[in-house]
């Protein structure tokens, strides 16, 4: 009699606990809300910059993360769709004034290139790609009759594209009436970022972009103006690459603490950082 009724007893937990389940994991987007806030929503890791757009009407909103772009419910705060394919990441999405269209920035895995991707806001279907960009495309918007799109990038420039329904029947190609006509800006061959760690000791790293094959070269100054150590590192192809600094100067002596500047060539590309020697 008392093994039934542990038994039963097991059993009247066992449901107890789904339906809490359910009942807390429908509510999840209300959990521990800061003053002010109606909801959490959030599916993967989140890109950067503009990568959460709403639509015109208000009643979608568009979020690009690691996985894909979430279309939620702008009212419901419910997923709606994902936007998935061969690209890593969407680093900036906007809706079309007419709200058929998502046009969504990134890095398109099929052809190793960044992208511009269309797509049917109804049927989650890609539509076009545009291909122009040679770094991350960070900001893009259209125009308010829907009939250009402008797209910012790292490369340096602004593209603007006349968007035209695609006559093609592959989605990957680039439809010539979609073709940009207009840059702003001056195309960059490379870009360097801060050294890592920084402040360091006794040794950093600096990360560099190429955006084109390009000859590179690294000098390290003092703040006198003091050459320190050059690296010469010839002829690179495109893509994210690092330069190991040892902390040592030409004839392989470790250099005091203090403030010193590396100094970046690479095609048309030259510019000066600051970094820190701290022992």
């Amino acid at each position: 009699m008392k093994t039934k009724l542990f038994f039963v007893f097991l059993i009247h937990l066992y449901i107890s606990t789904l339906l809490l389940s359910n009942s807390v994991a429908q509510d999840y987007t209300k959990w521990g809300l800061p003053e002010g806030a109606k909801a959490r929503l959030g599916k993967g890791t989140l890109s950067f910059r503009d990568n959460i757009a709403y639509s015109p009407d208000g009643t979608r909103l568009a979020v690009a993360s690691r996985i894909g772009i979430w279309i939620y419910d702008a009212q419901a705060y419910q997923e709606l769709s994902l936007f998935t394919g061969d690209m890593f990441g969407g680093l900036s999405v906007t809706f079309s004034p007419d709200e058929q269209t998502l046009a969504s920035g990134g890095w398109d895995d099929t052809i190793n290139e960044y992208t511009i991707r269309l797509w049917d806001v109804a049927t989650g279907e890609h539509k076009q790609t545009l291909q122009g960009h040679t770094s991350s495309v960070n900001s893009i918007a259209f125009s308010p009759d829907g009939q250009t799109l402008a797209s910012g990038s790292l490369d340096g420039t602004v593209l603007l594209w006349a968007i035209t329904p695609s006559e093609t029947t592959d989605p990957r190609s680039v439809d010539a009436k979609g073709k940009h006509y207009t840059t702003w800006g001056t195309l960059k061959t490379a870009e360097v970022f801060q050294n890592y760690p920084n402040p360091f000791n006794p040794e950093t790293w600096i990360p560099y972009t190429l955006f084109e094959t390009s000859n590179v070269k690294l000098s390290i100054f003092d703040t006198s103006g003091e050459l320190i150590r050059e690296f010469k590192l010839g002829y690179q192809t495109r893509g994210p690459k690092r330069i190991h600094w040892d902390g040592k100067n030409a004839a392989g002596e470790t250099v005091a603490s203090g403030i010193y500047f590396y100094q970046f060539e690479a095609g048309r590309t030259k510019s000066v950082r600051k970094m820190w020697l701290l022992k």
